[in-house]
């Protein structure tokens, strides 16, 4: 059940970062908090099942929407759909668990993705003698190849030895692992080696898949292996994204699997990405339609039933000064249900420290003030603020500032065609550096007609 006072809202069910993947019994599931869309509305994870459910080739697939649109609940719908399961293995990759943020590249992602996929096939419901007897000794021979590589000794080439070999590349791709999460030296290792090079990987990644594929069509449930690989979406910087997909993107689809990446939002624009992955291949989670451009006030009806039903799973309704307190939180978050539950816990914050038992307005503004004020604080660069003002002053996004979409600086609206507004949390502030801006033009006696351009182009400039 929701949450019922205002404590377990606050440190166990308003828990936006943890529910898309969480399996344990301590806090909410995703089960518990999913909203489903409503029958008549677009639902693009729906829309991406079908793809894989039709399709007789492998069907690969890049998602994206703004942080917290829900990539993660994408997947993790197509994991666990019935027709997935029936149909397919699927391997999920959290990649952030292996591979920090700040230091991706593609040669590295191929290898956080070789040790999911090294992983599943060392289990043993996979390795019966008949399945083993069937994979070609080429195959065998380059993954024995890779042993020493991996930091493991490599054994004598024997017959129906391969369970055995299995169990080491799965150990030696865990001990890997380790050192990809916490050892600069040795991914700068490996970057720095031939022996791991792009081509290399991927030779090595496609033979996993092709071992773990020949298992399954052996096993007592045919089924083919899907990859899921999540948080690519967190490599959001230009140096990454275009070392894993603009450079690395040709190789992620060349993989031998039907394949899910999230990526960076603001990479959607790209025209360099448009012609690594065509329309079709691409997916984007769009923000629910909170507000329309000529009523920011008002929050639309359709968003108004979405959560107020996000809300109904997550606090009991006496936890909550009535609807406008949610609709509030609404408008805040953009129609982004990430930002609609962070809005949510700060607000219920605030309301522990005024001794309250429920979230009002007045709580929740106050609390969504924190929010703002870290929003303000990563925007100190005169970068980031000239694309702000720039976003507040015409209403549009600029090749420059794509990035402050993946940092929920700048938000996308929907309404028949996409817009482009600073995020709510600090619109006002924006709006207040603006208004001094023109005052400044005024001073100068610049033509009233003239203001806006004159100040776009100081925006826009280098």
């Amino acid at each position: 059940m929701p949450a019922t006072t205002v404590l377990d809202a606050i440190h166990l069910w308003l828990r936006p970062n943890e529910t898309a993947w969480y399996e344990g019994h301590d806090l909410p599931t995703f089960e518990q908090v999913y909203v489903p869309v409503e029958r008549g509305h677009d639902d693009p994870a729906e829309r991406l099942i079908e793809r894989f459910e039709y399709s007789t080739l492998p069907e690969r697939a890049f998602v994206t929407g703004q942080k917290g649109a829900g990539k993660s609940m994408a997947l993790r719908r197509i994991r666990d759909h019935r027709w997935t399961r029936t149909h397919y293995l699927p391997v999920v990759v959290r990649a952030t668990e292996t591979l920090p943020v700040g230091a991706a590249d593609v040669r590295l992602l191929l290898l956080v993705i070789a040790g999911a996929v090294a992983h599943e096939l060392s289990k043993k419901d996979l390795l019966s003698e008949q399945a083993v007897a069937g994979l070609p000794a080429a195959l065998t021979t380059r993954l024995r190849d890779w042993l020493p590589l991996l930091g493991e000794k490599v054994p004598a080439a024997r017959p129906g030895h391969f369970q055995k070999l299995a169990a080491q590349i799965d150990v030696g791709f865990g001990k890997l692992g380790f050192d990809l999460r916490t050892s600069d030296e040795k991914r700068t290792q490996i970057m720095q080696s031939s022996a791991y090079g792009t081509a290399e990987l991927t030779i090595l990644l496609n033979a996993l898949l092709e071992a773990l594929q020949r298992l399954l069509d052996r096993s007592h449930q045919p089924r083919r292996v899907l990859l899921l690989v999540d948080d690519g979406d967190k490599y959001a910087s230009s140096t990454e994204t275009d070392a894993l997909f603009i450079r690395g993107g040709s190789t992620l689809l060349s993989l031998n699997a039907a394949a899910v990446f999230t990526f960076p939002y603001w990479l959607h624009f790209d025209a360099r990405f448009a012609a690594v992955a065509s329309a079709d291949e691409r997916t984007v989670l769009p923000n629910v339609k909170v507000i329309a451009p000529g009523d920011r006030r008002r929050v639309l009806p359709e968003a108004q039933v979405f959560f107020r039903k996000m809300a109904a799973r997550l606090v009991d309704s006496k936890l909550l000064d009535g609807d406008a307190t949610i609709d509030e939180a609404a408008r805040l978050s953009a129609g982004i249900p990430r930002e609609f539950v962070r809005i949510l816990k700060a607000g219920f914050t605030r309301a522990r420290e005024m001794g309250a038992t429920r979230l009002d307005q007045k709580a929740l503004e106050e609390g969504s003030r924190r929010l703002a004020i870290d929003y303000l604080t990563t925007a100190q660069s005169e970068k980031i603020r000239r694309g702000l003002k720039f976003v507040d002053l015409l209403h549009r996004l600029d090749d420059p500032f794509w990035p402050l979409l993946d940092s929920l600086h700048v938000v996308e609206y929907v309404n028949g065609k996409p817009w482009y507004a600073v995020n709510p949390l600090i619109a006002k502030d924006v709006a207040e550096w603006v208004a001094t801006d023109r005052e400044s033009q005024r001073r100068r006696k610049v033509e009233e007609g003239l203001i806006e351009d004159t100040l776009a182009a100081e925006y826009r400039r280098p």
